[in-house]
């Protein structure tokens, strides 16, 4: 099988814990404990085969799957579980799970989360940590820096058996817990650049893609009977992120009033066509079982109303200017840099887009692509104005709404911030995703995503434009099996823990 990579050179680097790890390395070698499905809401067990709560959500305790073996043959168990946490709280921040106080391996296959703080979503976050090996990784003395060139891992596919700047192959694991599976011999990672990695699923030389191709239906699927795609409305939130430690972004007035410059469906109409829909200003997709329409509709600052956004500007104090750009009251211009990744074309076509429908309310926002780690860095350091980015997305709309409102994720301009790039602060906020993280039934989380939803449009923190589809390209030529909007088992994307679903459902085609 062939799919995809968005690189222009590869370096033998497989370390799980790394951004910079190459395709296949949490997809394929590396496994987690449950595998969370966003087209259809399911936790599927994996290297656990159950979990249970404490009391009030203050532990997390996962049974782990017998008969698990890494690829070199010895057996997986919990103390692997604790150690690839331990590494987490030691060399790279907590990793994203500071409520997690210890991991204990109970047993050899049971291994217990215990928590600083009630924290009910627990589940979505932990539980897709992909593992990494104790007997591997306790010899290992820099985490970090370590490039991991000859993994071992509980995946379906694990062995390296080519390597090339300019591809890999990864080959079944021969010790792989799934009795048969998977169904072919290996994965072939091509490196392309991102025009490349576009032509290359056009002309039919992958397998499997997950890029963003425009009017996919007549440039790729009508092109040949074995072509299909799969885009479904389940990515992050893509956004406006605003730099609030700055006036006058630090102004719901003027955030809303920019929101309300923009004219959301003719942006996505020119950037996506039919393949989503607009931002509201809940910030949570209309598709989402989590979404208030009543909300809203009752401050609807995301439809575009260019007299009554000027008209709040001008109340607000800010004068047009002689040259058509609004003035602060210090007699300064409001003209910013809108930033966003040079190699992303759909989000630099949508940040031009934002800029022209900004100017009709006397806003500059000049359009400033850059390579994508720079734009990273600038937001986390808060080097930054507009940044056009997508926002973290979990499986509850905790991780949405502690990323844009929570303070506790709060820190100084010029130090890294991991959450909360536009450094907006809520305490009521903060407290409610507080309640929301204690609370332990659906009918209780409901009602206090209701609440954060309504102080997400009473505060504009950041302006939602649209939900990123998950892009998913198929030829099923040599394949069959992929998700469907028929079967939608899983996403069609390449790059998420969930994909090690399709790399064990698809089956070559028989011949």
């Amino acid at each position: 099988m062939s799919g995809e990579g968005e690189v222009t050179i590869y370096t033998r680097n497989f370390n799980p814990f790394s951004p910079n790890a190459n395709l296949g390395t949490v997809t394929a070698i590396y496994e987690p404990l449950v595998v969370y499905t966003p087209t259809n809401g399911k936790y599927t067990p994996w290297l656990a085969t159950s979990w249970s709560w404490g009391p009030n959500s203050t532990s997390l305790t996962f049974n782990l799957r017998h008969g698990v073996e890494w690829s070199d043959g010895q057996p997986f168990t919990a103390a692997d579980v604790a150690y690839t946490f331990a590494i987490l709280k030691k060399d790279f921040a907590g990793g994203g799970f500071p409520y997690v106080q210890s991991v204990t391996a109970v047993s050899p296959y049971v291994v217990k989360f215990s928590f600083s703080q009630p924290f009910s979503p627990a589940l979505g976050q932990i539980g897709q940590q992909v593992i990494a090996p104790e007997h591997i990784w306790s010899k290992i003395p820099n985490p970090v820096t370590y490039t991991n060139p000859d993994p071992v891992g509980t995946g379906p596919f694990t062995q390296i058996t080519s390597f090339t700047p300019q591809a890999y192959v990864l080959g079944k694991n021969p010790h792989y817990w799934q009795p048969g599976k998977p169904y072919f011999a290996g994965i072939r990672y091509p490196a392309y650049s991102p025009e490349s990695e576009n032509e290359a699923v056009v002309q039919g030389t992958v397998d499997w893609g997950d890029a963003y191709i425009p009017n996919v239906q007549t440039t790729y699927a009508d092109k040949n009977p074995d072509f299909h795609y799969f885009f479904s409305k389940t990515g992050p939130t893509v956004v406006l992120v605003l730099n609030t430690t700055m006036a006058p972004l630090n102004n719901a007035v003027v955030r809303k009033a920019m929101g309300m410059a923009i004219n959301g469906q003719a942006n996505v109409d020119a950037v996506y066509g039919s393949y989503t829909a607009p931002g509201n200003s809940t910030g949570i997709s209309p598709n989402s079982t989590w979404f208030d329409p009543s909300v809203a509709a009752a401050d609807n600052w995301t439809t575009q109303d260019i007299a009554k956004a000027n008209a709040m500007l001008t109340a607000a104090g800010y004068k047009m200017g002689p040259n058509g750009v609004r003035l602060m009251p210090d007699g300064k211009p409001m003209s910013f840099t809108i930033e966003t990744g040079s190699t992303s074309a759909d989000y630099v076509q949508s940040s031009q887009i934002v800029s022209a429908d900004e100017a009709k309310i006397g806003i500059n926002l000049t359009v400033t692509p850059k390579g994508w780690s720079t734009v990273l860095s600038d937001v986390q350091l808060g080097s930054f104005q507009v940044a056009l980015m997508s926002e973290t997305l979990g499986t509850t709309p905790y991780s949405f709404y502690d990323f844009s409102m929570g303070c506790e994720n709060v820190v100084p301009a010029g130090k890294t911030a991991t959450e909360n790039w536009g450094r907006f602060c809520d305490q009521k906020a903060t407290s409610l995703l507080t309640q929301f993280a204690a609370a332990s039934t659906q009918a209780a989380q409901t009602q206090i995503a209701d609440q954060l939803e309504a102080m997400f449009a009473a505060d504009a923190p950041v302006i939602p434009l649209f939900t990123q589809p998950d892009w998913g390209e198929f030829d099923t030529a040599r394949f069959t099996g992929f998700p469907s909007a028929s079967n939608p088992y899983a996403t069609g994307q390449t790059r998420y823990p969930g994909a090690v679903i399709v790399l064990t459902t698809i089956k070559p085609v028989s011949s």
